[in-house]
């Protein structure tokens, strides 16, 4: 009855593993068209789980514990070169809460942080042999999940998983429906698959407003309960990616803008950083806005930012908390008198 169910769910809130980011106990997509960084990206995620760090060096961790990478495209001495690089740029600055490096008698390192006072560990499944539509195999990866009891688990990439291309992905929307999100109840670990847009020339494969084409289908995206898409960032060079992140049971987050860098090779120095690009994010881009246009009509804004905030509502809401940004009149905002932008 509807009275058993508001019982069940009385005082239900969202819980984050990474606030903005990773909702606990979800499942979701990370897709971009290459050479996106969504792969750096959900090893970066993938490590701060384990090890407390901070996310992409700026967002904390609030929920650690084991991580699963199933990497079915990458070959092995690759991936592990990337989360060594990741690995070593957390411990390097040693800018998490917390953070202690403990020489053990095996001659090994315990990481702990105040999020992570126990350490974690990283498993990999690397044979590239994952097949949700194979009943053996989807068993056998079950089996490892209720092993493992991770708090997270990546599969990279999404594409691998059928070998059932003609349908539009139905049915492997259908597996991830009865059989992944089961898994996900009974274990309690959120799930990522990361997603290959489009390789094309055309604006659709990189346009972040396109949620159906990044998902594969209408059943991909109807099954995914978040999305994290990259694009590339107007202006910008190849390696800074803007980061849109809509979510069913949380508010669409801010777009913001990252830039990447990453050595090649190993040795002494930054191997891997990441840059939050404030000179071009959303709340300048707009304040820019208003000073060329001045005083804009709140449907004016809409219209040149649908594809940043995702409804009026939301882009309404957003206003209020900017500061320097003041309401006018009705439905008209302007710059505050003692803002200055370069």
């Amino acid at each position: 009855t509807y009275e058993q169910a508001s019982q069940e769910y009385e005082g239900y809130v969202t819980r984050w593993i990474v606030e903005g980011f990773l909702l606990e106990e979800s499942v979701m997509m990370v897709a971009a068209r290459p050479e996106r960084y969504k792969t750096w990206l959900t090893a970066d995620l993938a490590v701060s789980v384990a090890t407390g760090g901070l996310f992409l060096g700026q967002f904390p961790v609030q929920k650690t514990g084991d991580v699963l990478v199933v990497q079915q495209e990458d070959f092995g001495a690759r991936l592990i070169n990337r989360y060594n690089k990741i690995e070593r740029s957390k411990t390097r600055y040693m800018d998490t809460p917390g953070f202690k490096a403990e020489p053990q008698p095996d001659g090994s390192i315990r990481l702990t942080t105040e999020y992570n006072p126990e350490f974690n560990t990283i498993h990999f499944h690397t044979e590239g042999a994952l097949k949700l539509d194979d009943p053996v195999s989807l068993e056998a990866f079950k089996a490892k999940v209720r092993e493992v009891k991770p708090t997270l688990v990546v599969i990279d990439p999404f594409y691998s998983l059928s070998n059932k291309t003609d349908d539009y992905y139905a049915s492997l929307a259908d597996t991830i429906r009865k059989h992944i999100k089961d898994l996900r109840n009974e274990v309690g670990c959120a799930i990522v698959f990361v997603h290959h847009t489009g390789k094309g020339g055309s604006k659709e494969g990189d346009d972040p407003t396109n949620r159906q084409g990044a998902w594969g289908s209408q059943f991909i995206n109807a099954v995914m309960e978040g999305m994290i898409m990259l694009a590339r960032t107007k202006g910008m060079g190849e390696n800074s990616v803007s980061v849109y992140r809509r979510f069913k049971d949380a508010p669409a987050q801010p777009v913001i803008d990252l830039t990447f860098h990453i050595k090649e090779g190993a040795g002494d120095g930054v191997e891997y950083e990441v840059e939050l690009n404030t000179a071009s994010s959303l709340e300048n881009e707009v304040k820019q806005y208003l000073l060329e246009q001045g005083p804009s009509k709140l449907a004016d804004l809409y219209e040149e930012f649908s594809d940043r905030i995702p409804s009026k509502p939301q882009l309404t809401n957003w206003l209020k908390e900017v500061d320097g940004i003041v309401k006018q009149s009705r439905g008209v905002y302007a710059l505050s008198p003692d803002v200055q932008l370069d």
